[in-house]
């Protein structure tokens, strides 16, 4: 099964990440940041407009993924690598190396 290795690498090493999934951290650290106080008080927020933006794209490209999936009922073999990957990726599941 294809895990999309390279493909994460090179968009951590884009983003000056050691890795995807310090990457991953770091942007929901960023989130975190921007939907809830800290002991220290409302937080103060730079780039707002950019922040929404970019997060509205996401979420865009979450719904066109879906959009294109839940039509059919057969599993299709891109969909399940990518979540396979995504869910490695976030280390909710072991890398089972015996489908290669």
């Amino acid at each position: 099964m294809y895990r999309f290795t390279n493909e994460l690498q090179a968009i951590a090493n884009e983003k000056n990440a050691k890795t995807a999934y310090e990457y991953v951290k770091k942007l929901a650290n960023r989130r975190n940041k921007a939907l809830y106080a800290a002991p220290q008080g409302i937080p103060h927020a730079e780039n707002v407009e950019d922040f929404l933006i970019y997060r509205k794209f996401v979420w865009f490209s979450y719904l066109a993924a879906y959009l294109l999936i839940e039509p059919y009922s057969e599993r299709q073999g891109f969909v399940v690598q990518a979540i396979s990957a995504y869910l490695q990726l976030l280390r909710l599941v072991s890398i089972d190396t015996s489908e290669t």
